[in-house]
């Protein structure tokens, strides 16, 4: 984002998901993505989801164990680690379009 500098009151981030389980900030980059969108609105901050966020979601309401054989064990911690929950942002990931 810094080398990009984006006017995000004219310009259009299109962000393409696995927003989580892909590194070890999964929340500070959910947070900043969640802040961007809050900021700027979702005509100018376009979050689409990923499988990671697909499989977070299945693994809270359905169980699927995928979830946790793809990062996220990790990416809980990481929440848990700032003192919040992956699983309040289940509303979240569901609210994002797949394309």
């Amino acid at each position: 984002m810094a080398l990009m500098k984006p006017d995000l009151r004219k310009d259009r981030l299109i962000m393409l998901g696995d927003y989580i389980d892909r590194g070890p900030q999964s929340y500070l980059t959910v947070r900043k993505l969640c802040e961007l969108q809050q900021s700027f609105g979702k005509d100018h901050v376009v979050l689409l989801r990923g499988n990671h966020e697909q499989m977070a979601v299945d693994f809270f309401e359905q169980g699927c164990q995928d979830f946790l054989f793809n990062g996220g064990r990790a990416t809980i911690k990481d929440f848990h680690k700032h003192d919040d929950e992956l699983r309040d942002y289940v509303d979240f990931f569901k609210s994002l379009p797949a394309y």
